[in-house]
């Protein structure tokens, strides 16, 4: 209950070394300094390890080094206020056929002395073996706590049951990983939530080896040194899900942000969550999703496979709730790309290659006064108040969309024409090509929306199927004096859209008119 001071260990506890012992219990509530060890606990018993500081602990070796031989069961380690190590802060060992629980609620601090060059001075260095069949390991960092390490700051190794890292405080590696966490083929599920990481290499490494899925969630700053923010590893068969929630910001110093290998993941950009840098998943069904967070300092996002389908790898890459422009040419080896609901995204370089292009639910712009030519080398699909924007400037300036697959317009399709108060009427009979494609299905599904074009102009919206061309031809209407009023305007300069056959002229449920961006 009070002070403990030695040169050597603070408190140096060997329980059942000759095979005859059953728990060992170990709780400090006064302050412990040690030249070597501030606590070493070694378990040869039959019962469980367990160790409570209340106070802090500072040793010139390890803060704790508790090892559990597999004659026992359980290791708990549960800390109150600092704990600081001249190799590591707290080093576990695990070997008994219960669990491994480390819960600190101070500063945890590894490698404050030379011990770097050996490349295991952690701030919680933690290992538990195959012989937990039954049990789990479970680390966790209190709020408001930082876990530095001279190598990483939380380093996990578990070859038993489910290993769960909840890092709610900040977790620094200076030449290793802020949270660097294996799980070895005996292990099943792995998962990390995190707050802050900082890593000279990576922010966050996860590599899962066990039977279950890996699972990452951040809420802050993940940032990587000459690594990457987060690396996520299953291999092929596995399955990994990152969820980046509102305050999370991933990023290193090498530009790579978010990297996955051959296994299938899902990564979820949620509202208030941004990535800068690189995103590069490997082989295996891939679901990135930008539902809400920016990705606009996103330098690559890559599917990792390829764009094609008949390898039954499909990646899919999908933004909602999202509006900006993004440049094609950094999307790479995606079947398919989706604008999905309450998305409105133009391409700064008026390019695409992917299997399919499905604007379902959001809008794809070219509304950036400037004449665009985009061109998809893929499939186009438009659905459910998916809308495509055209803008029209004179008679010989326009915006235009090559498709090299088919354009398939499903149910509540709908394009946006919007007219230039410099597009006068254009000689009778003119027609202007928008959209070319390697054929057009769906046609009669498609609603229309025009904006600012001049009543003395009809114009007639027109499709070859055989030429997979969409048109619109123009003829004159002058308007009678007194001018009508603007509704009888804007129906006039639909006329020659009414006769359309097959053509609905529903009015369109969301904005026909999005806020006009400017290119990037």
């Amino acid at each position: 209950t009070g002070v403990v001071m030695a040169e050597d260990d603070g408190i140096e506890a060997n329980n059942g070394y000759f095979g005859t012992g059953t728990d060992l219990t170990i709780r400090t509530e006064g302050t412990v300094t040690a030249g070597d060890n501030a606590i070493l606990a070694l378990n040869f018993g039959s019962g469980a390890l367990s160790i409570t500081a209340t106070s802090t602990l500072d040793g010139g070796d390890e803060g704790i080094e508790a090892s559990n031989s597999a004659n026992g069961t359980s290791l708990t380690i549960t800390t109150e206020q600092s704990v600081t190590g001249g190799e590591h802060g707290i080093q576990a060992e695990n070997n008994g056929t219960g669990g491994l629980t480390i819960s600190v609620s101070g500063d945890v601090t590894g490698g404050i002395v030379n011990y770097v060059s050996d490349g295991v001075s952690d701030g919680i260095q933690a290992f538990n073996s195959a012989n937990d069949v039954s049990g789990s390991m479970l680390i966790t960092q209190a709020a408001n706590t930082t876990t530095y390490g001279a190598a990483d700051g939380i380093d996990a190794d578990n070859a038993g049951g489910s290993l769960t890292i909840n890092a709610y405080g900040t977790s620094t590696g200076g030449t290793g990983d802020g949270i660097h966490a294996v799980n070895q083929a005996t292990a099943t599920s792995l998962s990390i939530t995190a707050h802050n990481a900082y890593g000279g290499v990576n922010a966050i490494y996860a590599n899962n080896l066990g039977s279950g899925p890996l699972s990452i969630t951040v809420d802050g700053t993940a940032t990587g040194g000459t690594g990457t923010g987060i690396v996520a590893n299953t291999g092929a068969g596995g399955s990994t899900t990152i969820a980046l929630n509102a305050g999370a910001a991933v990023s290193a110093a090498s530009g790579n942000a978010i990297s996955n290998d051959a296994g299938d993941s899902n990564t979820t950009v949620n509202t208030g969550a941004s990535v800068t840098g690189t995103i590069r998943l490997g082989d295996g069904n891939d679901n990135l999703t930008f539902d809400g967070g920016g990705f606009l300092g996103v330098t690559e996002f890559n599917g990792g496979d390829d764009a094609s389908i008949l390898d039954g790898i499909v990646d899919t890459l999908t933004f909602r709730n999202v509006g900006g422009t993004v440049a094609g040419a950094t999307m790479l080896n995606w079947e398919n790309v989706v604008i999905g609901s309450d998305a409105t995204l133009g391409f700064s370089d008026d390019q695409l290659v992917a299997g399919r292009l499905d604007v379902d639910g959001g809008v794809l712009t070219q509304d950036n006064d400037e004449e665009d030519h985009f061109a998809l080398t893929g499939d186009l699909g438009v659905a459910n108040d998916g809308s495509l924007v055209f803008e029209f400037f004179t008679a010989t300036s326009f915006d235009t969309f090559n498709v090299s697959g088919v354009a398939d317009f499903g149910v509540d399709s709908m394009i946006d024409f919007l007219f230039s108060p410099s597009f006068l009427a254009p000689s009778p009979g003119t027609e202007l090509t928008f959209l070319t494609s390697g054929g057009i299905s769906g046609f009669g599904l498609l609603d229309f929306s025009i904006t600012g074009l001049n009543p003395s102009i009809d114009a007639t919206l027109l499709h070859n199927e055989q030429l997979g061309t969409l048109s619109l031809s123009f003829s004159s209407n002058s308007p009678t004096v007194p001018a009508p009023p603007t509704l009888l305007l804007f129906a006039s300069g639909l006329a020659g859209l009414l006769g359309v056959e097959g053509l609905k002229r529903r009015r369109r449920r969301k904005s026909a008119c999005p806020a006009p961006r400017t290119k990037a």
